[in-house]
């Protein structure tokens, strides 16, 4: 599966109404290790098309989306499910890590065993977070 890119026009459909769960790279065109990332999630779409779907979005181009995600840093992978951000990495990890973390061998374990997972939180967004917790 190729990576497709996410604009204002096709975000509902692409992210919030889509059935998998959906792995977004955030780039600018003069960050050079987001191109490292969208290298690795290629391969990922390759070898996980069928239970994550691989997403890239331009933020210069996209400066209404840009503010839903709380970006503080770049480069910046998100993982949606249903529209919400479940999780977020940072930097530029390996391939493994990227699919250790977005738990992908485990999404691809019990969709074979027609069970429907959804991967653990490693983000809470800022407006549900309570300091005194």
């Amino acid at each position: 599966m190729a990576i497709e890119d996410v604009t204002n026009k096709n975000f509902d459909e692409e992210i919030i109404l889509s059935v998998n769960p959906v792995i977004i790279n955030l780039f600018t065109p003069m960050m050079q290790l987001s191109f490292e990332n969208e290298e690795k999630l290629s391969e990922i779409a390759e070898e996980y098309g069928d239970v994550v779907k691989i997403c890239r979005m331009n933020l210069e181009e996209q400066p209404k989306l840009t503010e839903l995600f709380e970006i503080d840093r770049l480069p910046l992978m998100l993982m949606l499910d249903g529209g919400i951000i479940i999780k977020k990495i940072y930097d530029t990890p390996t391939k493994e890590e990227i699919i250790e973390e977005m738990e992908l061998e485990r999404i691809r374990e019990f969709r074979k065993k027609s069970i429907w997972y959804k991967p653990k939180r490693n983000y809470i967004p800022n407006y549900i977070r309570n300091e005194r917790w």
